[in-house]
């Protein structure tokens, strides 16, 4: 049994604030003209993890996907983003 397309689908709370999260990054992002991969290189220079740093960790964080970001990917996310 296949879900309709006009049903709706219910998220958990975490999973809303994690995709408002994203959303909210993704603006941060293209307002600091930013893309992906110079974000992700910026945070190399910072010293983040490289795994916390990959373009594709970042587009997962972006969309959501991502549950529980390290605290220092957040710290260095922000200053790298408010940096400008």
């Amino acid at each position: 049994m296949t879900d309709s397309p006009d049903k709706p689908t219910s998220e958990s709370p975490v999973d809303t604030r994690m995709r408002e999260f994203g959303d909210y990054l993704k603006h941060l992002r293209k307002s600091a003209r930013f893309s992906l991969e110079e974000l992700s290189e910026e945070l190399r220079k910072r010293g983040v993890s490289k795994h916390g740093t990959s373009r594709q960790y970042l587009s997962s964080l972006e969309k959501g996907s991502v549950a529980s970001p390290s605290p220092e990917l957040l710290l260095e996310l922000q200053r790298a983003l408010s940096a400008i």
